[in-house]
C-alpha cells in the first residue's frame, strides 16, 4: 500500500524542504511501518485505495493497543501528509482525505495556584524597585486574577 520509493521521497521532502529534525522523520516513518503493518495483517490488497472502513479499522487497532490519543493523532497526521504529498506530485492517485481525522486529545484542566505561592507571588511585587504605585497597580491586578479563579499554576510558570 505504501511504496519504498514514495515513502523515502516524503521523507527526504520532510527533511530538506521542511526542515524536520532526525527523531520526527522517525516517528513519521514508523507511523507509516503502523498503518502498512496493519494493512498486511489485515489481508488487504496493496492496491487498495484508502477508505474510511479501512482507516476505521486502523484506528480501533491503534485504540485496542492503548496507544496514547497523542500518539494516534500524530499517526493520523502523518498519514495524511503522506497521501497529501503523493497527490500533489502524482506519485499516487488520491481520493479527497478531508474526512480523515485523529481523535481530540483530552485538554488538562489548569490547577490553581495554592496559597502560599499566591502570597509569594504577591509579597514579591513589593519586594522588587519601582515606584509605588506599579507595585500597587500589579498587586490588585494579581489579586483580581486570583480572587476571580483566572490566575492558575499554569500561567504562573509563563
Amino acid at each position: 500500500m505504501i511504496a519504498a520509493a514514495h515513502r523515502a521521497a516524503w521523507l527526504r521532502w520532510l527533511g530538506s524542504e521542511k526542515r524536520y529534525g532526525s527523531n520526527t522523520l522517525d516517528a513519521y516513518e514508523r507511523d507509516l511501518d503502523d498503518f502498512s503493518s496493519y494493512v498486511t495483517s489485515s489481508g488487504i490488497a496493496n492496491d487498495a485505495p484508502l477508505s474510511r472502513q479501512l482507516f476505521r479499522g486502523w484506528l480501533a487497532h491503534m485504540a485496542a493497543r492503548q496507544l496514547a490519543r497523542t500518539t494516534i493523532a500524530r499517526r493520523v497526521s502523518s498519514l495524511r501528509s503522506f497521501y497529501r504529498f503523493c497527490g500533489q506530485n502524482q506519485l499516487l492517485d488520491v481520493p479527497e482525505l478531508g474526512w480523515l481525522r485523529a481523535p481530540q486529545a483530552p485538554r488538562a484542566v489548569p490547577k490553581p495556584v495554592s496559597i502560599d505561592d499566591a502570597r509569594e507571588l504577591l509579597q514579591a511585587i513589593f519586594n522588587r524597585r519601582g515606584a509605588d504605585w506599579t507595585k500597587k497597580r500589579d498587586f490588585a491586578v494579581l489579586m483580581l486574577l486570583y480572587g476571580c479563579l483566572l490566575y492558575t499554576s499554569d500561567a504562573a510558570d509563563e
